[in-house]
């Protein structure tokens, strides 16, 4: 669902709202194949994209750079890891769940960011005031995890936090079921913040120039 919705957005052969919905339905397949498959090199996904792309459209269709296509594998590969690694240049991990979503499922689960950093000080405090400050799709709540043990923190859409304090999900932690129809959608919305978060926190902190310590991935 990723793939696709990163392929339909980008629209490389501008064929939309006039084409039907399936039309990139063939490259999304070779992509998700591609990737589950391959070497998750931005670089060899970036020709690969290309090549697709120009052997069912030709060049005088297709007329999308190579660095176009980067930009788009760059974002169908990193976009999951994109706060793991924005967050590690404020302080190393101790823990970290590096994925916010399932990229060969986006509605899987919520998407979410779930850390530890050692010896944070006050930072906690000072990240919860940025997160509150950010204005995306959603609102967004950073916060000590409700049954952690080891001080664990969470960093998620507001009404996905706000579901986890009923008291139905404390008894099947069903959160699909509590959000409804709105569970799509947030996870939607979720995944399209995450640039937007990114670049946010970056400038709070001012980040851009420095370097991450990349935790492990789980």
């Amino acid at each position: 669902m990723l793939v696709k919705k990163i392929i339909e957005e980008w629209d490389p052969i501008d064929v939309f709202p006039y084409a039907p919905e399936d039309e990139y339905e063939e490259e999304v397949k070779q992509i998700e194949e591609y990737i589950l498959n391959a070497s998750l090199d931005k670089h060899n996904l970036a020709k690969e994209i290309y090549t697709m792309f120009r052997r069912r459209f030709g060049s005088d269709i297709f007329t999308e750079s190579l660095e176009s296509c980067t930009n788009i594998a760059n974002k169908i590969l990193e976009l999951p890891h994109l706060i793991g690694y924005t967050l590690s240049k404020l302080r190393t991990y101790e823990w970290a769940r590096y994925n916010m979503f399932a990229r060969e499922d986006i509605y899987h689960h919520t998407p979410g960011f779930y850390f530890r950093f050692r010896n944070p000080g006050k930072l906690y405090n000072e990240l919860a005031t940025c997160i509150d400050a950010f204005h995306g799709e959603l609102q967004w709540k950073l916060y000590l995890g409700l049954e952690t043990r080891n001080q664990n923190y969470s960093l998620e859409p507001y009404e996905v936090y706000q579901a986890r304090l009923t008291d139905e999900y404390k008894k099947n932690y069903d959160l699909k079921g509590i959000l409804g129809h709105k569970y799509n959608e947030l996870c939607e919305k979720g995944i399209s913040d995450i640039p937007s978060l990114s670049d946010h926190i970056e400038a709070w902190f001012n980040l851009q120039n420095k370097k991450p310590i990349l935790p492990d991935r789980e």
